[in-house]
C-alpha cells in the first residue's frame, strides 16, 4: 500500500462505491475505527489507501446485509477475536491472506442465546462450495472480498497515475 498518497472525500467514494452521505455517517458514528484526517474547520477530509481498503470492506459487508453490530463482530474475527478490531486491520489481514470468499455462517438463535453462533472464515471458491453443500441449519453469507480488493487494488492504482 501506498502510505504516502490520500483521498479526499469524493474520491474514496468513487473507488470504494459509497456514497458519499453514507461514507459521512460512517465518520460520525465513529464505528469501525473510521477516522479521517484534516477534521476541522476549513480543512477537508483525507483519507489513506489503507483507510480507503478498510472503508471499503465496511460498506461490502453493510451491502451484503449485514447489520452494524453483526460487520464488527465479523471485523474482530478477522483479526483473531480481537474487540473493536478496526476496519483498516482487518483489510490489511484480507489483503495478506489472498482469500477469495469471506464466509460468514450463522446458526440460528437458541432460546436463552443473546447473539446467534457466529464463524468468519476466509476461503478459496472451492472450500465455499464445499461448505455452502455441507451446511444444513445455517445461513451463510459468501463475499468475494479476492475480486473487489483487486479491483479496489486496480483502481487505487489507475486513480494515482492520473494524478501524477
Amino acid at each position: 500500500m501506498n502510505k504516502a498518497a490520500t483521498f479526499g472525500v469524493t474520491d474514496l467514494a468513487e473507488l470504494a462505491g459509497i456514497q458519499p452521505i453514507q461514507l459521512n455517517k460512517f465518520i460520525e458514528r465513529k464505528k469501525y475505527g473510521i477516522v479521517q484526517a484534516g477534521k476541522g474547520r476549513g480543512q477537508s477530509r483525507r483519507f489513506s489507501e489503507e483507510d480507503v481498503f478498510g472503508i471499503a470492506l465496511v460498506w461490502w459487508l453493510f451491502e451484503s446485509g449485514l447489520r452494524s453490530e453483526t460487520i464488527q463482530f465479523v471485523l474482530n474475527q478477522i483479526c483473531g477475536g480481537k474487540l473493536k478490531s478496526r476496519a483498516n486491520d482487518a483489510a490489511r489481514i484480507l489483503l495478506n491472506n489472498g482469500g477469495e470468499m469471506l464466509a460468514v455462517k450463522r446458526e440460528p438463535r437458541t432460546a436463552p442465546a443473546k447473539h446467534p453462533a457466529q464463524e468468519t472464515f476466509l476461503y478459496t471458491a472451492d472450500q465455499a462450495s464445499q461448505l455452502a453443500r455441507k451446511t444444513s441449519t445455517a445461513s451463510v453469507l459468501f463475499v468475494p472480498v479476492g475480486n473487489l480488493l483487486a479491483r479496489l487494488r486496480e483502481a487505487i492504482r489507475e486513480h494515482l497515475a492520473r494524478q501524477s
